[in-house]
Parts: C-alpha cells; structure tokens; sequence
C-alpha cells in the first residue's frame, strides 16, 4: 500500500520545477508510505511520477517505486492478490524476474498484454504507467474503487494523486456543500474542487503525450446476468468457495497482518476463516466503549475464544475523542460524516504491530445487511400506488416535524435517485436550502443530474438494485474513502475480502430472494458458514461498526456549535434549531457532526 502523485507538462519543462513539485508530492503522502520513497522525472516530456511505499509484499528494495524495465516506468498503490499466478504464466512466455513482489508482475503484464493485462487482476489498485515507447501514460482504477485516483486535467497539464490534499491551493467548488449536506459525503466523481475529480472504477485512462488528448474506456464491466442454472444449494455451496478463496488470497502478506473484529457477522467470519488458513494465531483488534450500549465486547471475545487469535482490545472514550479531535480533522482527506471509528482502529492497529488489516467493509451491501433492505419493496409499492399525489406527499413532508415522513416526501420528485434519499438522505433539500441559502429549485435540479442509470421503477429485483446503489454511492462515496484514508493516515493498509473480484461478481449475480431471509440476517452468507459461525453472532441485532457520538457530542454542546457558527457558512438561526433538536433528541448526531466537519477545516 502506498501513496501515488504524477505531473505532465505539455511539451516538456525544466527538471527543478519537476523536483519542486516531487518534494511536494513525496512530503504530503509520506504517511501513506514511510518505508521509501522515490521519483521519476523526465524533463524533455515533462514527466514526473512520485510514489511513497508502504512495504507489505517483497519488503526489499528491489520493489521500491518507481519500478522501471524496458522503458515503462510504474507507480501504483494496492495489491494484486493473483501476483503468483500471474508471474507463472508469463513465465512460461519467457518473462525473467527480478523480485518477489506483484509490482514487477503488474509491469510484465502490462508489456505483454498491454492494457487488456487490467482485467486479469484480482485485487485493489490505482496505478500510474509511463509508457516511454509509446508516449503514453495511464491512469487506471480498481473495478469496485477500493483505491482513491484523483486527478486535474487542463489543455496544457495533468496532476494525479492518491489524496485529495495535493489539490488544496486549487480554487473550491462551492456546491461540494449541497451534495455532503444531502448524503454526508461527496458521491463518486465528485471533490471539493474545481476541475478535479475521481478516476471512475474499472477505468482506463490514457493520455497521449504527443498531441495532449485523452481516452478513458471500462477495462471490464461487472456481469450482472442472473445466475438461472443454480439451485440455492448450489448457490450456497459456491458463496462458501469464493468467500474462503477471497479470504485466502487477502491473507498473502510479508508484514504483521490482523483482523479488525467489531463482533458483527462480516468481522467474526472474516476472522474465522482467516484464523483456518493459518498456521499461528491471527491478531484481532477490537474497539470496545464505556457506554455499555454500543460496547460489542461480548460478541468480540466470543469470537476471539472460540478462534484462539491474539486478541487485542482497547477502550476509546471521549476524552480520547477529543484530544485526538485536532487530528482527527486533518486526517479526513474529503469531507465526511464517518471514519472516526476506522482512525481509531487503525491508530491502535499500528500500536499494536500490525501493518495490513482485514475489514468487513463491503458485506452489508453485498449481502444486503441494512435494514432498508427490508423497507424497499413497500416504498417502491407506496411510489407507483399514487394513493397520494405527489404534491400532496410533498405538502405533508414539509410541514410534519417527524423526519423520517418529511424524507418519504422525497418521493414526490420524478427521478428515481430520490426512492433511495428516502433511505440514505442526511439533509433534506429544504433544510440544505436553509442552511445554505441556495435555492431548492437548484438543489433539485442538482440532484437529478446524479441520477443516470438509476432505475428503480422497471427494475425486477427492487432489492438487487438497491444493492448496486449501495455499493455505488454509499460504499464508494463514503466508506472505501474513509477506510482509505483514515487507515492510511497512521500507515495502515485495509484489506476488504468481500470486494474480492470473483466474490463480488458471483453475489451481484444472484437474485435477491437467494440472499435476503427477513428472519435471518445475510441469510445467503450466514447459511453457508451455519457450521462455523455461532448462533449469537447470526441472530443478534445488528448494531453497525457505531461509535457513542450521541453521546459524545452533547459532552460540549455549546463548543461545537460554536466551531459551526464561528465558521459562518450557514444560517445562525437554522443552526440553533438542529443543535436544540439535537439536544432535545430529535434529530440524528450525524446531521450535528456534518456540520462540525463543515466548518471545522478549509476544503
């Protein structure tokens, strides 16, 4: 794992002002990678490529980056989990190695297959490539964005990075403000900044370094045909293989690795599984709280005992929160309403020796484990009923105080995209208007244009679809981020099984009455694994990876509303009515907390 930065000039400039910009890149990525760190500059075609390396695989310096053969020059951050598969077959094309690692497989790969070698990984990356030969250089994402690429591309320059940070001289873009307060978080292509956005996953991106233009093309789409020759045994059988197989391949490491173990079903069966594959016992790390409510020690050690790991707990409480508030900030690379809990895990994950870890992120969505799973099917019915007009739904969700029917109001809108803010919206568009004082038409209208390919209404699978907009927006939005960044800020790498490609594709493919049972949570992943798994981690009411904010933020009320005023980003008298229905119990802390983050930091 490691932190990636690339400049290219047009036609070429002076090498000190490659350098300059290199010891820029090198410094603020530094804690993505502290084991080395390196440069390639090309002046005469205005080159540069930086890379700071987080060592996990082949953990000599034969793997540093920038890796250079034959004229192609590679950086790139993540892992490729069939490396050793990969380096066998070009092997036997006549393909000689160096290292042991899987970025000198990566290069070799690209040299024979040339950009269809992208679709042959298993595994989580961005990547840079200069192609010296042929003037080309590519940028290129992971299939579910599990790796950050962001980039700003002009008629004269392109810059890329794994971070948000390098951009922030760049001049802001002022409506970033309506879509975080809408979601508590910027949905995909999105930034904080003009002009600069994300490598879409799954992408190739080429620029041609001879006439500065650019291509971008899927270098595989996920297969979404439905699965119609299996039975559910068969189903079952095979969700078992590829769940142990993902969790197999996640395991290959040369650095300490662990587990984060939250005590839900994602973490305890990641942690079962991983503890069979090995030979001593995995490290499990868990956060555990004073307010016995979101404590989920018991589920934690039940798994721990029964596994035999080397189980690490720590206890976080809010003076922890708040003496780490400060860092806490800096570390959120964009904004966003979670994370908190993944720089706390990580930061104990690196007291404890650990350099890459195994997290659950990705179950929920593919195995649909959120309660609005449960809720879909009836809203859907509720929208194409018009038992209610829609402006007469809309009337009743403004003037109600009861947020949860003020969201169903959403579904007075045209575009599909608002069935699903019914479910995952933050702030209203009313309430953003308020806060804000952009017009609702506008907020409105902003939100329609997020919503190609969303189609709920002619969809036959309501919960199937949800789960693509899950994985889509609130998985690649805001938890892939925050996981990204947040373990990355105390050199971390987090590892997601659950994302495996083979895995992932296989449950996308499944009709949803294979995998969602009202009596049984994750009823297609518990039911393969009912022999290991214990019934209280089964059937025990999910809680989520939550951390006490609600209780937390009310410990010094007043202080952070005064960060939120002092800010002057939005309307005092709108912002003294959420902190007092925050504090009389009637609206969520996340709505709080968002605007805390808001206000709290220069984006």
């Amino acid at each position: 794992m490691c932190g990636i930065a690339g400049l290219v000039i047009k036609d070429g400039c002076s090498y000190d002002y490659l350098k300059e910009y290199s010891d820029r890149f090198k410094k603020e990525l530094k804690h993505r990678g502290p084991d080395a760190d390196g440069d390639f500059i090309d002046e005469k075609k205005g080159v540069l490529l930086s890379h700071t390396r987080l060592s996990i695989i082949d953990i000599s310096e034969a793997s540093n980056q920038p890796f250079i053969r034959d004229d192609i020059v590679l950086i790139y951050n993540g892992e490729i989990y069939n490396f050793r598969e990969l380096r066998d077959e070009l092997i036997s094309k006549g393909y000689r190695f160096d290292t042991q690692g899987d970025t000198e497989v990566l290069l070799r790969a690209y040299q024979e297959y040339g950009e269809d070698a992208f679709e042959k990984f298993i595994g989580m990356f961005s990547i840079g490539i200069f192609d010296n030969r042929k003037n080309l250089l590519y940028l290129v994402r992971d299939r579910y964005g599990i790796k950050p690429l962001y980039y700003y591309l002009d008629s004269k320059k392109l810059i890329f990075s794994s971070e948000m940070r390098i951009f922030a001289d760049f001049e802001t873009d002022e409506d970033f403000k309506i879509y975080f307060l809408l979601f508590g978080y910027l949905p995909n292509l999105l930034t904080t900044k003009k002009r600069v956005r994300t490598i879409e996953k799954g992408t190739i991106f080429r620029l041609d370094l001879t006439n500065f233009s650019t291509k971008i093309k899927d270098f595989k789409k996920t297969n979404l045909d439905y699965k119609k020759d299996l039975d559910e045994r068969s189903i079952i059988k095979q969700t078992r293989e590829l769940f142990e197989q993902a969790v197999r391949r996640h395991l290959i490491s040369d650095a300490p690795l662990g587990v984060f173990l939250s005590g839900g079903i994602d973490s305890s069966l990641i942690s079962i599984v991983a503890s069979r594959n090995l030979n001593i016992p995995i490290k499990t790390l868990a956060v555990q709280f004073n307010e016995a409510s979101f404590s989920e020690e018991r589920y934690q050690n039940l798994v721990a005992d029964i596994i035999g790991s080397d189980h690490w707990a720590h206890t976080i409480t809010y003076s922890d929160f708040e003496k780490s508030f400060d860092d806490i900030i800096s570390a959120i690379d964009q904004p966003s309403i979670d994370g908190v809990n993944t720089y706390f895990v990580s930061k104990m994950a690196r007291e404890a020796g650990v350099k890459t870890v195994l997290s659950g992120l990705g179950g929920d969505e593919l195995f649909m484990g959120y309660g609005y799973f449960g809720k879909i099917d009836n809203i859907i019915r509720f929208k194409k009923s018009n038992i209610l007009p829609d402006s007469v739904v809309r009337q009743i969700g403004w003037w109600t105080g009861n947020e949860r029917f003020r969201k169903v109001a959403l579904l007075g809108n045209k575009s599909d995209l608002f069935i699903y803010l019914t479910m995952r919206c933050m702030f209203i568009p009313l309430d953003i208007s308020r806060l804000t004082g952009v017009n609702r038409e506008k907020i409105i209208k902003m939100i329609e244009e997020l919503s190609s390919g969303v189609d709920f209404i002619y969809s036959k699978d309501y919960k199937n679809t949800l789960s693509r907009l899950e994985m889509d927006f609130y998985m690649l939005g805001q938890l892939l981020k925050d996981a990204d960044y947040m373990s990355m800020w105390h050199s971390i790498e987090t590892r997601v099984p659950f994302l495996d490609n083979e895995l992932a594709e296989f449950v996308l493919s499944i009709p949803s009455r294979y995998k969602y049972r009202k009596a049984q949570q994750k009823y297609l992943l518990t039911e393969a694994f009912r022999d290991l798994l214990p019934n209280e981690i089964i059937f025990r009411r999910k809680m989520g990876f939550t951390f006490p904010f609600d209780i937390w933020l009310r410990e010094r009320l007043d202080f952070y509303k005064e960060i939120v005023r002092g800010s002057r980003i939005f309307d005092n008298d709108f912002i003294d009515k959420i902190f007092e229905r925050f504090r009389m119990g009637k609206t969520n802390f996340s709505r709080v907390w968002a605007l805390v983050v808001l206000s709290a930091k220069k984006w």
